[in-house]
């Protein structure tokens, strides 16, 4: 599917307070089927949507609701597909290959884990039970025991409708005109028999259900539409791992760099809203300290100076650059590659940044933008997606294996041990297009278990290295003024000299 973006020119006073109310009301009634999905098991019980429509027809003041009976369903559908996402997200990440547990644990976790209402009533009240799976009573209490654990790390805040910016029409709560000024839609108002026109920039098709977003900043909407992409097939077998940057969108595992601007906008992104912010923060200590003295010029400087139509205007801007950047760069990447799978890292963005301006700088990227815009285009291009865990794909060496922190210096990569170097999202890109195989390393393997995984690899690679060479030590190759003995700890120094050290001479007489 594919999202088409159609804007209206700018409205009148008039029309936008009354596209507001829809918005607002719709935002209401969604809200409140949130709410009744969300108690006493009611989400785990539906069988779907439509039960909850039916019943509210049902009831005597149905009809009496601020909203059309269509655009009502609609809220309907809609709250019932949020609650669903909400669940299907958490059951998403959460691992159970890799636990050690029968055939049988592993089957009653992933038929709870399949369907999301199932696995809201393992997680929130009694758990469903299959009993085609043959378990004793411990072991199923072991799956679900550690199923509600890992939901309950994940899971946040139930999800709510914060902002009234958007509503969604079917197709008989609008209609299409032609003028001799261009296209425009009429959509069902609050007040029964009256409609709103909406002028459009732009000519084109116009079908199906569609959802009104709200631009406020600019007084006017955005109608997103949708349709169905015919997915084309890629013709070459070729695997391309792209890791995200922050000077440059990405770098993909042959050493080509995307998006090359991308460092400059956000660093130019990120000093306009720190220096913005700075000013905002002396103004309205200054407001206070006006507002404790009982002066008008409070008032004044919070009308006039703290608005925040200019601050929006500002970060819709810097949005609108950096999405072009990104779209620039993923076009790039499928024309110079045209790959057949495009491996990349959980496209999250998150931990903890080196400094404010870096995490500023990362805010700025908008992460579901990122992924969606790779999702559609990978798609459009006929490719396949591939998402690895990132741990430690910057700092572990391709070539020897070795890892260590000191590896990467900012954009720099050099191997401590090896001397390998290379730009360091270019070396991350070489390790995860690795890792799409790895059968010890999955995407929610641990971090710390990537690392113990990754430490032990590269222990036995140099226990073998060892035990080929029984003659003369073995001296890894190492960079200037780094050694083995250095880097490693006293255990595998011992290690290694009790496996290099030289027979004396008496073991030698012997041996001849």
């Amino acid at each position: 599917m594919r999202t088409v973006k159609r804007r209206s020119l700018k409205l009148n006073k008039g029309k936008w307070e009354a596209i507001e109310r829809i918005a607002q009301a719709f935002a209401q009634d969604k809200q409140a089927h949130l709410n009744f999905y969300q108690r006493s098991g009611n989400f785990a019980e539906a069988v779907g949507w439509r039960e909850r429509r039916d019943a509210l027809k049902q009831q005597p003041d149905h009809q009496q609701a601020l909203l059309p009976v269509h655009a009502s369903d609609l809220a309907v559908k809609e709250a019932y597909e949020t609650e669903l996402k909400y669940w299907a997200s958490i059951a998403e990440q959460i691992e159970v290959s890799g636990r050690n547990w029968t055939d049988e644990q592993k089957h009653c976790a992933n038929w709870l884990l399949y369907d999301a209402q199932r696995f809201s009533a393992l997680i929130l009240g009694r758990a469903p039970i299959n009993e085609r799976i043959n378990l004793t009573r411990e072991e199923r209490k072991q799956a679900q025991s550690y199923l509600r654990r890992r939901a309950r790390r994940i899971m946040k805040d139930r999800p709510r409708v914060r902002v009234a910016r958007s509503f969604v029409l079917d197709n008989s709560l609008y209609k299409v005109f032609e003028t001799a000024g261009g296209q425009g839609v009429s959509i069902s108002s609050l007040e029964r028999g009256n409609r709103i026109h909406i002028p459009l920039e732009g000519e084109g098709e116009i079908r199906g259900n569609i959802r009104v977003v709200l631009a406020p900043e600019s007084r006017r909407i955005e109608l997103h539409l949708t349709f169905e992409v015919k997915v084309a097939e890629a013709e070459s077998e070729e695997v391309m791992a792209l890791d995200v940057g922050i000077t440059e969108v990405f770098a993909d595992d042959e050493g080509n760099l995307y998006g090359q601007q991308m460092g400059a906008v956000l660093k130019e992104a990120s000093r306009k809203l720190d220096d913005k912010g700075r000013k905002r923060n002396k103004l309205h200590a200054l407001r206070k300290k006006y507002q404790r003295q009982g002066k008008k010029k409070a008032r004044n400087i919070r009308k006039y100076n703290l608005g925040s139509k200019a601050l929006r205007e500002r970060k819709g801007w810097a949005k609108i650059t950096i999405e072009n950047q990104i779209n620039r760069a993923i076009s790039e990447a499928l024309k110079n590659r045209q790959p057949k799978v495009i491996v990349t890292e959980k496209l999250d963005i998150r931990g903890p940044a080196r400094s404010k301006e870096v995490s500023r700088r990362v805010s700025y990227w908008h992460r579901r933008t990122l992924k969606e815009r790779i999702e559609f285009k990978a798609s459009a291009a006929g490719c396949r997606r591939e998402q690895v865990n990132p741990a430690y794909t910057s700092q572990s060496c391709p070539a020897c294996g070795y890892l260590n922190k000191a590896n990467r210096q900012g954009d720099r990569f050099q191997c401590l041990k090896c001397g390998h170097t290379g730009h360091a999202d270019v070396i991350a890109a070489i390790n995860q297009k690795a890792r799409m195989n790895d059968r010890e390393i999955t995407l929610w393997t641990p971090k710390e278990t990537v690392r113990m995984i990754l430490v032990g690899r590269y222990e036995a690679r140099l226990e073998r290295r060892n035990a080929s060479s029984s003659d003369e030590k073995i001296r890894t190759e190492t960079v200037p003024g780094q050694t083995l003995e250095r880097e490693e700890g006293p255990e595998i120094k011992s290690r290694v000299n009790q496996r290099t050290k030289l027979p004396s001479a008496n073991q030698q007489n012997r041996r001849r």
